[in-house]
């Protein structure tokens, strides 16, 4: 269950440059590749969900879906050239979540997804 704190996202696959026509179109399943390397990032989602940060880049954001719906949504804004997108969805396996940065003259420059687990307490 996502509520307010720091979670630890372990990019697992990732896709460069997709092929997609416009920011928010769906990226198939199948052009995700699996990650050389498992990148981290620590996501801190506050106020309630509402808000997330995404570090250690300090990328900011805002929920977009407000339908207590899953997926979750955030539209990110600050810290990156041209925005992007936080998608976090619940599954069986527990929560994953999808990074996506938009570009400025393709629609995307990237995406990464993988599972989004809480952060150890002790962790900086």
């Amino acid at each position: 269950m996502l509520q307010d704190g720091d979670y630890i996202l372990t990019i697992t696959h990732v896709i460069q440059h997709p092929d997609v026509d416009r920011p928010g179109q769906p990226i198939p399943e199948d052009s995700y590749k699996a990650a050389d390397e498992k990148e981290t990032f620590r996501v801190r989602f506050s106020d309630g969900l509402s808000e997330v940060t995404i570090l250690p880049r300090k990328i900011l954001g805002a929920l977009e879906s407000t339908d207590g719906e899953w997926p979750r949504v955030y539209k990110l804004g600050e810290g990156l050239f041209a925005g992007g997108q936080l998608l976090v969805e619940e599954t069986k396996g527990g929560l994953h979540a999808t990074f996506t940065e938009y570009g400025s003259g393709v629609p995307v420059i990237a995406s990464s997804r993988g599972p989004l687990t809480p952060a150890e307490t002790n962790e900086e």
